[in-house]
This record gives structure tokens, C-alpha cells and sequence, in this order.
């Protein structure tokens, strides 16, 4: 009897081993579908803007910051003005939900020369937030005294 039960233990064993080896080998070789994970992209904030406007002025592509000092900008104020558009220190205005920034440039009082309206916009690259070099938008001549 005792023998009987070791050979009903040895043929209990290997029937585990083979249903083991069984499903573990359907479970292998059962394809993986890759799961879609939605790119996760940065908000544009008013915070976010002005960061990408300092660092174009640091960047002194644009000839007209040149003498614009990056860390100056970097600590004014933001103003929400309504209507999803903001300032940053009376200069530049931008509206996060359409990527677009705006300035102008006017003359010195009594001068007659044109004020320059520039457009830039704002572009993620490689996951940040970059402000392109504006371009003109509109002008018009100032009168002088």
C-alpha cells in the first residue's frame, strides 16, 4: 500500500507540474497589448508665459530687448485684465488659451515717429513652453509737437 501511494504521489506531482507548465505557457505566449497612455501636456499659465517671455528677452534673439533686463521682468507683476488676457508690467500682454503674446512700442512724448504693435506667439517644445520672436502686427504714426 505504501507503494501504491508513492506512485499515486509521484503521478499526482507530474500531473501539477505539467498543468503548471500548461497555463504558464499559454499565459506567455498570449500577446501584450501595449496600453495607450494620453501625452501629458503643460498648461500654459500666466505664470508658465511670463517664464517664456523672460526667457526671450534673456535669450536677446529679438533686437528690441536688448536693453530689457530678464531678471527685472522675471519679477513683475501679472494682472489679469479680463477676458483671459493678462499683463505682464503694463508692456506685454498674452491670453494663455490662444498661445499668443502682444506689445507695443511707442515713442518718446512729442516725437513723431510710429507706434509698433508686435504679435508673437507660444510654442511647446520638447514639453516646455517657448515665446517665439514677435512680428509686427499694425502701426501708426504719432504725431509729434
Amino acid at each position: 500500500m505504501v507503494r501504491n501511494m508513492k506512485k499515486l504521489f509521484a503521478l499526482l506531482a507530474i500531473t501539477l507540474v505539467g498543468v503548471a507548465l500548461f497555463v504558464f505557457s499559454k499565459s506567455s505566449a498570449t500577446p501584450v497589448t501595449p496600453i495607450d497612455v494620453p501625452e501629458i501636456r503643460p498648461v500654459l499659465t500666466p505664470t508658465v508665459a511670463q517664464a517664456a517671455i523672460v526667457d526671450l528677452i534673456r535669450s536677446k534673439r529679438f533686437t528690441l530687448f536688448e536693453q530689457l533686463d530678464a531678471d527685472e521682468w522675471g519679477r513683475k507683476e501679472i494682472k489679469d485684465e479680463g477676458n483671459g488676457t493678462w499683463s505682464l508690467g503694463g508692456l506685454f500682454y498674452f491670453t494663455p488659451e490662444k498661445s499668443k503674446f502682444a506689445f507695443t512700442v511707442f515713442p518718446r512724448p512729442g516725437a513723431s515717429a510710429c507706434a509698433i504693435t508686435y504679435e508673437g506667439a507660444f510654442k511647446l517644445d520638447a514639453g516646455k513652453w517657448v515665446a517665439q520672436s514677435p512680428e509686427v502686427k499694425s502701426y501708426a504714426m504719432m504725431r509729434g509737437n
